[in-house]
């Protein structure tokens, strides 16, 4: 009977071994971080999971090492298409804020302080300190705006079930207006605020694209083009915002190839994208939103799966073939062609 063992001079890291075999692993900071099943593992032990990450889908897991550029801590951000989560050391929780589904409710409050017609928004802050981590889109506005006569007005929300959210952003008009602005930041705890913000001392207006990135995420890619992280659904090509990886603009994306032929793989080759299907690779030409196209190469073939290609400095793309193994450099060869079919000269070409 075989015995299975290291290989001389080498130790396993730790004594402990994985229930489940990991489809994906990422190194952040010397630790080793195994997705497994429905379990995530740092170092082979397992992360637990918060009320709101639990019950992970037994999927292909895909993801990177980043921090946004407000954020000192480097995280995990990880997707299988379902599942969004994004890990520090051993917390885990959502990649992204969900927005609040519930409308605030607004009346007259105490005191004094504003006269007209006002309206309010809110949404689910992630803050460090003063520093804003990540923020939701907002809530639907309250049903009808509140007159208001000399008094402050009170604002009612929703809590978050999120752990993450550490803060409620309400947002409100000027009198008579459309647009929200930033009135004031209130930490969890309590559900409710009477405001008598002048509407000269408002702030920005509420976000629209704060979106989370969108369930159906087979590959993802580490930042390129100074911060922009890419992910692969379908034919579609999403992208985040630049140096903000909680967010993906719901209208971020490009189209690639047909619908017919979904992308399987994204390479990084001398600091350009490509986009790889299963008959054809694709420059991705553009380094800012608004910018990205995508351009068919002269491929022979494209790649069966995320695994299937890899960019290597100095040589060009390799990908796997349905008959080989390709190298591409701007054209395409099959260079087992050289080396092993040779070797099965009755077999008609490498199965």
């Amino acid at each position: 009977n075989a015995i299975a063992i290291t290989r001389h001079g080498s130790s396993r890291p730790t004594s402990n071994v994985l229930m489940k075999a990991s489809n994906f692993l990422i190194e952040m900071a010397g630790d080793r971080f195994a997705f497994a099943g429905t379990e995530v593992y740092r170092n082979e032990s397992n992360i637990p999971q918060s009320s709101l990450v639990s019950g992970l889908t037994d999927a292909d897991w895909d993801g990177c090492v980043y921090n946004a550029f407000n954020d000192t801590t480097e995280r995990v951000f990880a997707t299988n298409g379902t599942d969004r989560v994004k890990i520090a050391g051993n917390n885990m929780t959502e990649w992204g804020v969900a927005a609040p589904t519930v409308a605030p409710t607004i009346t007259t409050g105490t005191s004094t302080g504003l006269t007209g017609s006002y309206n309010a928004k809110y949404t689910y802050l992630v803050k460090d300190g003063t520093t804003i981590i990540a923020e939701s889109n907002p809530s639907p506005e309250a049903t009808s705006a509140q007159s208001l006569s000399n008094q402050k007005l009170r604002v009612t929300w929703t809590a978050s079930s999120d752990p993450q959210v550490t803060h409620v952003r309400v947002y409100r008009t000027v009198a008579s207006g459309l647009v929200f602005f930033v009135d004031q930041d209130i930490a969890i705890g309590t559900v409710t605020v009477d405001t008598n913000t002048a509407d000269t001392a408002l702030g920005v207006p509420a976000p629209d694209d704060h979106d989370r990135p969108p369930t159906g995420i087979s590959v993802v890619t580490p930042p390129l083009f100074g911060g922009i992280i890419f992910m692969a659904k379908d034919n579609l090509l999403y992208f985040s915002k630049t140096k903000e990886p909680e967010y993906v603009p719901a209208l971020n994306f490009i189209e690639v190839g047909s619908k017919s032929f979904p992308i399987k793989a994204l390479v990084n080759f001398n600091g350009q994208l490509h986009a790889l299907t299963s008959e054809q690779i694709y420059l991705i030409q553009g380094t800012v939103a608004g910018s990205f196209i995508a351009v068919p190469m002269a491929a022979l073939t494209g790649a069966p799966n995320k695994y299937g290609a890899v960019g290597v400095k100095g040589k060009g793309i390799y990908h796997v073939g349905a008959d080989g193994i390709y190298l591409f450099t701007g054209t395409d060869s099959k260079i087992t062609e050289r080396t092993y079919e040779p070797i099965f000269p009755d077999a008609g070409g490498l199965e």
